[in-house]
Formats: structure tokens, C-alpha cells, sequence
């Protein structure tokens, strides 16, 4: 990371009276849409900057973009150890939300663990249903399988470990989206 930190002076009467830096701690230096590569959209970027990531994903799928649809698609659909194998659609799943309290007093709030466990207070539904909305108008498979051969839809319904809470808006539109993609009434 590069640093950001703000150096300011405060004058009276055009004479420097104070001076200083205010630290950015922790700011991520990202470089410019224009030299990302299709790889940097990844279920990591989602789980550590869910809005870096959603403008990402625009840029990609916008006019400007160096990055074919196809190409978007296949990495939309590509299934990383580190989510379980779940596809971008099926990742936003397992981030929108708090994480249950059993898991935040087990693992912390901030852990290297289990996917979503740098984001425990998870994304937003709002947020959510916009990005989810994005993945799958980019080619993203609402109906794919994680390694335990589960749908979005079953892993809603079970109980796990790392389940997420508060997300019922969410959750009812993830059911909406996946039944309109299998032409479910």
C-alpha cells in the first residue's frame, strides 16, 4: 500500500501557524481500471473491498473495457478453494450479512479462517443485491454448485457454520433470481 496520508498547514494572516500529516492508514493504492487484469476481479477482492470490486466488475463490462465478454464470464464462473468452490454469484451469498455470533467469538472479527472472515459484518443487502444483479447480467451462474454440490438456494435453507444473519431482503431476492433463472414459478 502506498501511502496517502494528507499533509496540511493552517495559516493566519498568511503566516504558518500549525503544520502537520494526517495519516491514511490503510487506504488501498489501487492501480487504474485501465491496466487490471480480468484475474483481479477475484472472490478475494470481493471479500476484502466489495465496492472496489463492484467497480471493477463495471468497468469490465462497460464500453472502455480491454476485457472480452466471455473472458468475463468464465472468470465470474471460476470456483477458488478459498470460497468453498463457489462461483462469484454463490460468494456474494456467503458475504451479504452479519456473521453469526458464534463464529465472530470462535474465529474474531477479522480472520484468515474461512472465506468472508475479513469482512464480518459483511456487505450490505442493498449493496448485495445490486452486485448479484451485476454478476449475473455479466454471465455470472446463479444455479452453480460449491464443493459440497450445494445450490444458493440449499445453502440458505441448511444450517452452517459460518451463516450469515440479518440479510432477509437479500436473501428473498437471491431466491427471486435463481427461480427466474431455472423458470421456476
Amino acid at each position: 500500500m502506498a501511502s496517502l496520508d494528507l499533509h496540511y498547514t493552517i495559516e493566519s494572516g498568511g503566516t504558518p501557524i500549525e503544520s502537520g500529516v494526517i495519516p491514511a492508514e490503510g487506504v488501498p493504492d489501487y492501480p487504474p481500471f485501465s491496466v487490471c487484469r480480468i484475474t483481479d476481479l477475484s472472490v478475494e477482492l470481493m471479500e476484502r473491498d466489495p465496492k472496489r470490486y463492484f467497480d471493477l466488475l463495471s468497468y469490465f463490462s462497460g464500453p472502455d473495457s480491454h476485457v472480452t465478454a466471455d473472458s468475463l464470464k468464465q472468470q465470474l464462473n471460476e470456483t477458488p478453494y478459498h470460497s468453498w468452490h463457489s462461483n462469484h454469484a454463490f460468494s456474494v451469498v456467503l458475504l451479504v450479512g452479519e456473521m453469526n455470533h458464534e463464529a465472530l467469538e470462535e474465529f474474531g472479527e477479522s480472520s484468515d479462517s474461512y472465506f468472508g472472515g475479513h469482512l464480518p459484518r459483511g456487505i450490505e443487502g442493498d449493496f448485495g443485491i445490486q452486485l448479484l444483479d451485476k454478476i449475473i447480467e455479466c454471465g455470472g451462474d446463479i444455479t452453480a454448485k460449491n464443493y459440497y454440490d450445494e445450490n444458493v438456494i440449499e445453502n440458505l435453507d441448511g444450517y452452517y457454520r459460518f451463516k450469515r444473519t440479518g440479510d432477509e431482503a437479500f436473501n428473498g431476492h437471491v431466491r427471486k433470481a435463481f427461480a427466474k433463472t431455472m423458470k421456476i414459478d
